[in-house]
């Protein structure tokens, strides 16, 4: 039989049944808020990494915090020179003999760089749930690579933010404080300086027909992403496009066949 749970005079809320509010609000994927120094991880020596102060949701609510200030530490075993290990950290989380869920540190040794650890969920009658952190490659005595393996939860704000920016792209001719990129090219792409929103279209198309691309590369200079191909009828003037792009991608208009006036614009995220 339902219940309710937050009613006048009612019995308290369980802290199992304020999880299922916050998964119900933050969505079923494990992730790292924006609070505090969000588990940033360094190497304080060969064999400790440590992480900054934050909050985990895990993706049944259950809230997993570091307070202001605090620390946690992971041990990794000694390695062996000219062997390369993985290993994988995070929190574990699990019944006791009173049924009382409880959190402790892990560190579990893994195979490969691909190889994941299995969350699992209480609400799926686990007794364990392994929320993975990092993936740790230590090469011989030597960590060498510490890989963050949770998404960062957007905050409303943020949120907000990237509505007003969608708004703004339903007038396509308000260029405001936008900067136009149409002449880059793939040898010389435009480095977006913030994070922000790369818009493109066609402006008087009634009588154009060909394409152009507009290319984005990461960051990292090898993934790019697919904005793909644009092929103009005559039929789509005014028409725009928008994709949210990150520091330090490329952007850059290529094989353009077109007469007709293209416009690219980057707009910043305030």
């Amino acid at each position: 039989m339902a219940t309710l749970i937050n009613g006048n005079l009612n019995d308290p809320v369980y802290a199992a049944q304020d999880a299922d509010l916050i998964a119900a609000i933050c969505g079923n994927q494990t992730c790292i808020t924006p609070v505090g120094g969000k588990f940033e991880a360094t190497l304080e020596d060969a064999n400790t990494i440590m992480v900054e102060d934050g909050v985990i949701i895990t993706q049944e609510g259950r809230r997993i915090q570091l307070d202001a200030g605090d620390i946690d530490e992971f041990i990794i075993p000694t390695g062996s020179q000219g062997i390369t290990q993985y290993y994988i950290v995070g929190y574990r989380l699990y019944t006791d003999s009173e049924s009382a869920e409880l959190c402790e540190n892990f560190v579990e040794p893994v195979d490969s760089a691909s190889e994941t650890i299995n969350e699992g969920t209480f609400r799926g009658g686990e007794t364990e749930v392994y929320v993975s952190l990092l993936r740790v490659k230590q090469e011989g005595v030597n960590i060498t690579d510490i890989e963050v393996l949770l998404p960062y939860s957007t905050d409303i704000t943020q949120i907000n933010n990237d509505l007003k920016a969608v708004e703004t792209i339903a007038n396509a001719n308000d260029i405001g404080s936008n900067v136009n990129i149409v002449g880059y090219t793939s040898a010389n792409p435009f480095v977006c300086p913030s994070d922000g929103y790369v818009r493109y279209g066609i402006i008087n198309s009634s009588t154009s027909t060909g394409s152009f691309q507009v290319g984005i590369i990461g960051a990292d200079g090898e993934n790019q992403l697919g904005v793909g191909m644009k092929t103009v009828n005559g039929s789509n003037a005014q028409s725009f496009h928008m994709v949210f792009v990150k520091k330090g991608m490329k952007v850059f208009l290529d094989a353009n066949t077109l007469s007709t006036d293209i416009r690219v614009y980057y707009s910043p995220v305030n």
